[in-house]
């Protein structure tokens, strides 16, 4: 997800990052929790969305330190390289 907000790759979110992604995200939250379509929130819709985005958010870091953890034993798994043959 980090990667994803830093959008130059300077490995830092800015405050212009972070203020494009909030309302990006804030406007995609607002059409995705409302229910009803009448452009507010209610306390339920609100609470509701939040739980969605929460358990939604859960799985993709999940999945994140599961692709981590196969990169880190895959990198364990890989032969060291030995120097050629005939050096002793």
């Amino acid at each position: 997800m980090f990667k994803e907000l830093d959008t130059n790759n300077d490995g830092y979110l800015d405050e212009k990052e972070m203020s494009e992604v909030f309302r990006e995200r804030a406007d995609r939250f607002m059409r995705m929790a409302d229910r009803d379509r009448d452009a507010r929130l209610s306390q339920t819709e609100f609470l509701e969305g939040a739980d969605r985005v929460s358990k939604f958010l859960g799985r993709q870091m999940k999945e994140e330190r599961k692709d981590l953890k196969a990169k880190k034993n895959e990198q364990k798994s890989k032969p060291a390289e030995s120097s050629p043959p005939g050096k002793k």
